[in-house]
């Protein structure tokens, strides 16, 4: 009898046993992951922001994460909407969904802070029901193809890094087995910032208001901002309660391509005790996908600018790097512009004693219906400009020598390397050369015009960074021509002056300044005659004759001399 309730012990032993085990394998089979047709995506954040460095999570909000997965083809299906949220001080994300078909799907994400006890609700779209958080700074509803700012005058769109977003376009191979995948998201952002850079002038500001136009919104799926365009506004009441030594004006995320676009102007009104001040930033300022860019200007001042104004800048892909995009309100140098001792230049004249104007820009290196779009740094050996490429010329205010002389005292062969100018044919940008090897070949002759050239330079100082004084090669001559009066059709009193030849009016009404005589004057390139080589000369006369050239192949033939310099 013993035996026998041994025996059936061990029985139930064993069906424990096998029991045991198949409720073992059952959980390994339940815990290896998802089924056949099941889905999990993870989704991370860049690895800068603020979570993913342990920070706290900002203060009245949450991170919230999209997914949309659509089929593909000419007339896509949602298949599948998510919106999740991450634990406070996470920065990740997990979707676990089920996706029967096989195939290939499009997937977007878009992540984006919304407030911490935002509103839930169930929503439709496109015959697919999901649950919504309510949406604070986008609105997502329309789907993630049409993102858009939700309210273009929310005063959180600005100095709010809660504004911040990120977004992936990804494609979701479905082959039948269980799909496991992890997406890295990215900014659709440029973020820009604007400063004061005078702290005693910030502090005198009591309100700001500030306007222009932005991308109304962002397609996940193209991964660009969406064509229609919205005015953003803020009215900024705080400005006195701002730390002591932060002079910032506004910033803002602004949906970029990856590519470099611009922004239209920028309006600011000031409003500095009783006295409402406006400013325009022009149109220009840079935006560039994943960069993040700082403007330092003296915004808050008693100057009127006007359309000339612009913004260098710089980009990085580190968001946290601050980038020093200049001043803002610094002027580019334009056709006309005062060129002055220091190596600035104005629209309007600002000359002074200590800075007086030494020349006016009559060519741009930027414009492509200029020739000296064709001159380059080469052309200047041992000289080092101030930026990377060479950004004009300029010419002098006054002549280089007094009167009509004669260049040189012998005829000239191909040989010395002077270019030519044959009637523009062969165009010539090389002055500063040419005019080296000119005054090599007077070493021991001492003509006007090189005697001229060297007093001139010894007597007018030029910036350092700059090529210093040389005479004009062809193409130069004719340029300045072109941008110095227009062409009369026969004999006038009087050239009509064009922007460059009006600037040197002005100057030559305040006695600064000296007008081309009607005559004749050198360039430094050569032209043939008779078979042989001669300088060109450049006609300045009060007729239809104007801005005509050639030489008539003498040694002693006379001319003017205006001296030009390259910036």
């Amino acid at each position: 009898m013993n035996t026998t309730r041994n025996l059936l012990q061990f029985v139930m032993f064993l069906c424990m046993g096998l029991i045991a085990v198949a409720c073992s394998n059952e959980e390994i089979t339940d815990s290896s992951g998802p089924t056949v047709s099941s889905v999990q995506i993870s989704a991370t954040l860049p690895q800068e922001t603020p979570l993913t460095r342990a920070l706290p999570i900002m203060e009245g909000y949450k991170l919230r994460c999209i997914l949309e997965v659509w089929t593909q083809g000419d007339t896509p299906t949602l298949k599948h909407r998510q919106e999740i949220t991450a634990l406070k001080g996470e920065a990740s994300f997990v979707f676990d969904f089920e996706l029967t078909e096989t195939g290939n799907y499009d997937c977007l994400m878009w992540a984006d802070y919304v407030a911490e006890n935002a509103k839930t609700q169930n929503l439709e779209l496109d015959g697919y029901t999901y649950m919504h958080y309510e949406d604070r700074f986008y609105s997502t509803t329309q789907n993630l193809k049409q993102v858009t700012i939700k309210d273009t005058k929310d005063a959180g769109l600005f100095n709010n890094d809660a504004c911040d977003a990120f977004y992936d376009k990804f494609v979701l191979e479905k082959a039948g087995e269980t799909y496991k995948s992890t997406a890295e998201l990215a900014r659709p952002f440029s973020k820009l910032i604007i400063k004061e850079k005078n702290l005693d002038a910030y502090k005198t500001c009591s309100q700001m208001l500030v306007s222009y136009k932005v991308p109304s919104g962002f397609d996940v799926g193209a991964e660009a901002p969406l064509s229609e365009e919205s005015i953003i506004e803020w009215t900024r009441t705080d400005m006195t309660n701002t730390p002591a030594d932060d002079c910032t004006l506004f910033s803002n995320y602004i949906f970029a391509t990856s590519n470099q676009t611009s922004l239209d102007n920028i309006d600011l009104t000031f409003t500095i005790g009783d006295d409402i001040r406006d400013i325009t930033i022009p149109a220009g300022v840079p935006i560039i996908r994943n960069t993040r860019i700082i403007a330092n200007g003296a915004l808050i001042s008693d100057q009127i600018f006007e359309e000339d104004i612009t913004l260098s800048f710089d980009f990085s892909t580190d968001w946290e790097k601050d980038i020093d995009a200049g001043d803002p309100m610094e002027e580019k140098p334009h056709v006309g512009s005062f060129y002055y001792k220091d190596g600035t230049w104005s629209k309007e004249y600002k000359g002074t004693d200590d800075n007086p104007a030494i020349g006016i820009i009559f060519a741009l290196k930027n414009d492509a219906n200029s020739t000296c779009k064709d001159d380059t740094k080469a052309n200047y050996p041992d000289i080092t400009f101030a930026e990377e490429e060479i950004q004009g010329w300029v010419v002098a205010l006054q002549d280089a020598i007094d009167s009509q002389q004669a260049i040189i005292t012998q005829e000239l062969t191909a040989e010395y390397g002077i270019n030519p100018y044959e009637g523009g044919k062969i165009p010539d940008v090389a002055g500063f050369k040419n005019t080296n090897i000119y005054i090599a070949i007077d070493a021991s002759k001492d003509t006007a015009p090189i005697t001229g050239l060297k007093t001139f330079k010894e007597q007018n100082a030029t910036p350092k960074n700059t090529s210093g004084w040389y005479i004009p090669a062809g193409s130069q001559m004719e340029e300045f021509l072109k941008v110095y009066a227009q062409k009369p059709s026969g004999e006038v009193a009087e050239l009509t002056y064009n922007i460059v030849g009006s600037q040197l009016k002005e100057l030559q009404n305040l006695q600064q300044a000296q007008l081309l005589q009607a005559a004749t004057y050198w360039s430094s390139s050569t032209a043939t005659s008779n078979n042989k080589i001669w300088p060109r000369r450049f006609v300045t006369s009060k007729s239809e004759s104007y801005g005509n050239s050639g030489t008539n192949g003498k040694t002693d033939c006379p001319a003017s001399l205006r001296l030009i310099l390259t910036f």
